[in-house]
């Protein structure tokens, strides 16, 4: 039956699903929204510190000297400097995780242009549809090669956010989003290359599909993925393509 929210036919898995029913859920959305929580209150407390008119100075040497903070004053800079370092560490933790995903993508790209990713096969009972002929040379060049651009994307902005620089990133991000949004281009390129790389993940052998998925979320969650149909895959994989 076709997602109507895409364009294209949900696929079934070629896997037998021995997980139990096992489902794919790391807490991501969580994540998304705690990170999400912290650079705008990190810019909240920034501009109502510049309201104040103290320095991150003066918080510096009032803690530095065990001076009593105000809530109205240095309260208020004390409280924004602590978000701000918050911030730093989570964007930092993000640029070295994402920073290890492209350079470990490339490597498999590597790989799969020297020939090491050629063993595929289309699993037993699947029909190979006109659309997923070229699956395997697709996922290989141009959604590999855009999901490694992604996952830079995402380590330059977490780099600009651990330099304390997250109100940059995120007024960015919400300018960027709102004009896809207008455009009805938002996420429609991500979606398509997730759904092909998941129909050929469940309906194939294919180590290069495997590798890929694997680096994106874990072996053991790229395991459950391939006894899902393309839509539940697909989301999943599209979540981690993510660049933000």
């Amino acid at each position: 039956m076709p997602n109507h929210d895409l364009v294209w036919p949900t696929v079934n898995s070629a896997y037998p699903d021995l997980s139990g029913g096992a489902e794919v859920n790391r807490g991501r959305t969580g994540k998304r929204i705690a990170s999400g929580l912290a650079s705008a209150t990190s810019a909240g407390a920034t501009g109502a510190l510049a309201g104040t008119g103290t320095s991150t100075l003066a918080v510096g040497a009032a803690i530095a000297t065990g001076a009593a903070v105000s809530a109205t004053g240095l309260g208020l800079a004390a409280m924004a400097a602590a978000l701000t370092v918050g911030s730093i560490v989570v964007n930092a933790r993000s640029m070295i995780k994402s920073i290890a995903h492209f350079e470990n993508l490339r490597e498999i790209q590597a790989g799969y242009r020297a020939g090491q990713y050629q063993r595929c096969r289309c699993r037993p009972g699947v029909r190979d549809l006109d659309c997923m002929i070229h699956d395997h040379d697709m996922i290989g060049e141009g959604i590999l090669t855009y999901i490694i651009q992604q996952k830079t994307d995402k380590a330059a902005k977490k780099g600009v956010g651990a330099a304390g620089l997250g109100v940059l990133t995120t007024i960015y991000t919400m300018g960027r989003a709102a004009y896809k949004t207008l455009a009805s281009t938002k996420g429609v390129k991500r979606n398509l290359y997730a759904h092909v790389l998941a129909r050929h993940l469940i309906t194939h052998d294919c180590p290069l599909a495997e590798a890929i998925v694997a680096e994106l979320l874990s072996s053991s969650e790229m395991e459950i993925l391939k006894t899902k149909n393309s839509d539940i895959a697909g989301a999943a994989i599209a979540d981690k393509m993510k660049s933000v």
